[in-house]
């Protein structure tokens, strides 16, 4: 079977954000249960093309997705011109997208709009989506009957280190308003006071000069404490590993993932998080632990809490839902091989 996955962002390695990361896990995840599938990822890379793991990795100017038919063609993150021209051109015997984003806000307002809707309603055999707030606008755009829910897959991720010493925050991606990293310096510059030894990690791989301002804050605030630590680069699972609690601080959905997955990468690192009740949070994890404005206050109270009761209380706690990579993977399986 001829399968081919397409994802409209760069696959560069190590994977570090959740798309790329998703994208790359149904392959691997499907070449193990299925070595004689053929298994293509057609990307945005603009390098040579490679094999890792047996599954052959392309970029999306390569001609031959047009051309050479497939058995499978499947579509990841939100409908665009490029989707367009495929549902146009490619030859294919099934169609499945997985719109994995909170409402594919590009796409609802672009020129191609309602090219592709009919496009997908015409050819696709499923489109898989995570949650009610996504199915309450997409059941206006595509056919009911092709609408199905299916949980995204997850890394294998477990705790591969001791937990640091020290209690330790962490804080992972770029600088966002929405993000609240203001109000996280601003609970933590409280906290340290009556936690000394409190550190506060934050890995950063966008640092550039719109970032000065908030640099100059960690500065100034080290001045006293030197217990922020700026990262760059980082691995994910070690650093999760290694904290004591994950800030994850949106206040704002803005064209990020239905489901938060890095909370069930922190979950599966026996490390708590602290996150709003936005989105569909309070369907995956449970409410206790969810904070209803994210106001700085209502930081610092949940990491009181979590801190003060660190021993007595349990990270499993904080799930509401378990997903699990192997009932997934077999439904798309069966779905491929109807």
């Amino acid at each position: 079977m001829k399968i081919v996955y397409i994802i409209e962002k760069d696959l560069n390695f190590p994977l570090i954000e959740w798309l790329r990361k998703e994208v790359f896990l149904y392959a691997e995840t499907l070449k193990k249960l299925k070595p004689h599938y053929d298994i293509t990822i057609v990307n945005l890379n603009k390098w040579k093309n490679v094999n890792i793991n047996w599954i052959k990795i392309v970029n999306k100017n390569i001609f031959n997705i047009y051309f050479n038919k497939s058995d499978i063609i499947h579509y990841f993150w939100q409908p665009s011109p490029f989707l367009t021209l495929i549902l146009l051109f490619s030859k294919f015997n099934k169609f499945y997208i997985n719109i994995l984003d909170w409402e594919a806000w590009h796409f609802w307002k672009s020129i191609f709009s309602k090219t592709s809707i009919n496009l997908i309603n015409r050819h696709a055999n499923n489109i898989f989506i995570q949650t009610k707030h996504q199915y309450s606008f997409i059941k206006n755009y595509f056919s009911k009957n092709k609408i199905k829910f299916l949980s995204p897959l997850i890394p294998n991720y477990k705790q591969i280190c001791k937990k640091n010493k020290n209690p330790t925050l962490f804080f992972m991606w770029h600088f966002s308003k929405y993000k609240w990293i203001y109000e996280q310096l601003k609970a933590y510059e409280k906290l340290i006071k009556k936690y000394p030894k409190l550190e506060f990690v934050i890995a950063n791989s966008w640092l550039n000069k719109k970032t000065d301002n908030i640099v100059k804050i960690i500065n100034e605030i080290n001045k006293n404490w030197w217990n922020i630590i700026l990262k760059w680069v980082i691995d994910p699972e070690e650093e999760l590993s290694k904290s004591w609690i994950y800030f994850y601080t949106y206040t704002k959905v803005h064209n990020t993932f239905a489901i938060p997955l890095s909370l069930y990468e922190a979950n599966r690192c026996n490390t708590f998080f602290i996150t709003g009740n936005i989105w569909s949070n309070n369907d995956f994890f449970n409410e206790k632990f969810l904070l209803k404005k994210l106001t700085t206050n209502e930081i610092i109270e949940k990491t009181e809490y979590i801190l003060d009761n660190y021993k007595n209380l349990k990270v499993k706690e904080q799930l509401k839902l378990k997903i699990e990579n192997n009932n997934i993977i077999n439904t798309i399986i069966k779905e491929y091989e109807k």
